[in-house]
């Protein structure tokens, strides 16, 4: 992309300081004080962007520029965009066209993507009237109404995460024939949301296993992906048990070696299969005797 190109695309929007003020074109300009910080330093980080606009202290429009729009890198994108949960909009800007993605459309395989990726609400040309209207139309929220079925709070990330963790609750207490107490089902999904937010946001790194004897593991998801499932258990245990000593909390409280006792490889697959992303089965209705 050329130089005219990258110092170009903020003027053809209209962004400038005094009238953007809430926009940040690199992540040095976030101070530690602002709202959500931490979520735009790690937005940068992983999209790699090159603006952010936000509104009312959140993230509204996360901006991209790409040397070519590719369907498969936008699907690959996307899906990081939609799994990060932040801003409600990616704009991706080449040379000579603009994408709009919706960061409440889930995101899908490229085998089901037919004619463009359901994530994306429209395409404009690289005109600068066009694309000033557009930015009014965003903050006035008129684009939101105006494109409200690629916009569904349903879709949202956050949202999903609720709905897979019923159902993955639901699953765990049927491995067990719901003969195990539900309180210990519970800390154990906490922990585990926990323990990934916190290699997500990079506060614990993959130094982090190396110390505990768990090598060439990066995430939790390694770890519970570790083969054959029976040796997960010790492994994810150990990790609580230093992250009980790092981190003082309820959530690292608990009996950990009865809770263990009770957590069985199904339970393990389980929970293996909601954090590498894969479709639960639906847990089966319970009768009254």
């Amino acid at each position: 992309m050329s130089t005219n190109v990258a110092e170009d695309w903020q003027k053809d929007f209209g962004i400038d300081r005094q009238n953007y003020p809430n926009f940040f074109s690199r992540k040095d300009d976030l101070i530690p004080s602002l709202p959500q910080a931490h979520v735009l330093r790690h937005a940068f980080d992983l999209l790699h962007l090159d603006g952010i606009l936000c509104a009312e202290n959140a993230p509204l429009i996360y901006f991209k520029q790409v040397a070519e729009i590719k369907a498969d890198e936008v699907l690959r994108l996307h899906r990081e965009f939609w799994n990060h949960g932040g801003a409600p909009i990616l704009v991706l800007i080449s040379k000579d066209k603009v994408e709009i993605h919706s960061g409440m459309s889930r995101p899908v395989p490229e085998s089901e993507v037919r004619e463009k990726p359901p994530s994306l609400v429209t395409t404009l040309d690289r005109v600068a009237a066009g694309l000033r209207e557009f930015l009014v139309s965003v903050e006035s929220g008129e684009f939101f109404h105006q494109y409200a079925r690629s916009f569904n709070p349903a879709h949202r990330v956050d949202h999903d995460l609720l709905n897979n963790l019923r159902d993955t609750r639901e699953v765990l207490e049927e491995n067990t024939g719901r003969n195990i107490d539900p309180n210990i089902l519970d800390a154990l999904l906490c922990r585990l949301v926990f323990t990934c937010y916190l290699f997500d946001r990079g506060v614990i790194k993959p130094n982090y296993l190396s110390a505990l004897g768990l090598e060439n593991m990066e995430h939790l998801r390694d770890v519970l992906n570790i083969k054959p499932v029976k040796d997960v258990k010790a492994s994810l245990y150990k990790l609580f048990r230093k992250l009980g000593e790092d981190f003082n909390g309820d959530l690292f409280s608990d009996n950990l070696e009865t809770e263990s006792r009770q957590i069985t490889n199904k339970h393990i697959q389980t929970l293996n299969d909601f954090f590498h992303g894969t479709d639960l089965p639906p847990p089966k209705p319970v009768h009254a005797e």
